[in-house]
């Protein structure tokens, strides 16, 4: 006779407690997460529907609302897959804090911020504010785009470093269509907000772009570097 679901899923359990992430292929780690609410015959039909849809499973969490019923995915096997990448976001926002004396590296910067655009489809832009310190006033994303655009929410940034009397200004995008590099009007509004920075006393110390795991620091590229002076 075989072993029961619960057996089933208790084995792998203590497989994973065992040997971590060594013991499973992509898919079936995914499909581990997914028994915990769902029968082990309900997974696997579920895993060869996405195993169609996505190239590669953490692409499953992306995967619009529309497109997970479209699937067959109930509210429960959804609300897990909403859950994962804000768990990551968490996780590494708290975990990934750098406390410097003269400024954060792009280094420093990338680890810091990438967490908060875990599972992030849409363009969405980040501002982080220190004091003459280096201590982190705030942190949070300050306006919301498109797929593939989104503006600087200038008034609101501006208003947030004169409440938090701000020294240095952290900015920080995703481009969701996989390219981590700027555009002529990612140039400009950088451009614009730094010369009303100065205005304040405050510096932008960085911009930076992230897409596809890849990170692309403004002040990094020769043509921009005057942005950052």
């Amino acid at each position: 006779m075989g072993k029961s679901s619960p057996q089933k899923r208790e084995d792998l359990r203590q497989l994973f407690e065992r040997n971590g992430l060594l013991a499973y292929e992509d898919w079936l780690l995914l499909g581990q997460a997914l028994r915990y609410c769902a029968s082990d015959d309900r997974v696997v039909m579920l895993i060869k529907k996405l195993i169609n849809t996505c190239d590669h499973p953490t692409r499953v969490f992306d995967l619009p609302l529309i497109v997970q019923e479209e699937l067959g995915l109930n509210l429960n096997e959804r609300t897990l897959l909403k859950l994962v990448p804000t768990l990551c976001r968490r996780y590494y926002q708290c975990s990934e804090k750098p406390q410097s004396k003269r400024g954060w590296t792009n280094e420093e910067i990338q680890r810091m911020l990438f967490p908060y655009f875990i599972g992030k489809n849409e363009e969405h832009v980040l501002l982080l504010l220190a004091d003459n310190k280096w201590q982190i006033l705030y942190c949070d994303f300050v306006s919301k785009g498109t797929t593939f655009s989104s503006d600087i929410n200038f008034s609101g940034i501006l208003q947030l470093v004169a409440k938090y009397e701000a020294r240095y200004v952290v900015l920080a995008h995703n481009h969701p269509s996989g390219i981590a590099a700027p555009s002529l009007a990612d140039i400009e509004s950088t451009r614009k907000l730094q010369n009303a920075l100065k205005v304040l006393g405050c510096h932008l110390w960085e911009h930076g772009i992230f897409a596809e795991g890849a990170f692309c620091a403004m002040s990094s590229l020769e043509e921009l570097a005057d942005l950052f002076t």
